[in-house]
């Protein structure tokens, strides 16, 4: 557990998390999609590289 700012816990389990973003992001995300490297520019990440090239995403999960 952390040991400083807050925790938040889901009611439920940490699958609610997931579950909530699969609904919300469902035509947006790659699931089940090798990582292979990840850009970081300014301690953000802004690329993606997977199999298939380099995704420059909006977000990254």
């Amino acid at each position: 557990m952390p040991s400083t700012g807050r925790v938040y816990i889901p009611e439920r389990d940490s699958g609610t998390l997931s579950e909530a973003l699969a609904t919300v992001c469902s035509d947006a995300s790659r699931v089940s999609t090798f990582v292979r490297r990840d850009g970081v520019a300014d301690g953000i990440a802004n690329s993606v590289v997977v199999g298939g090239g380099t995704i420059d995403p909006e977000a990254v999960i």
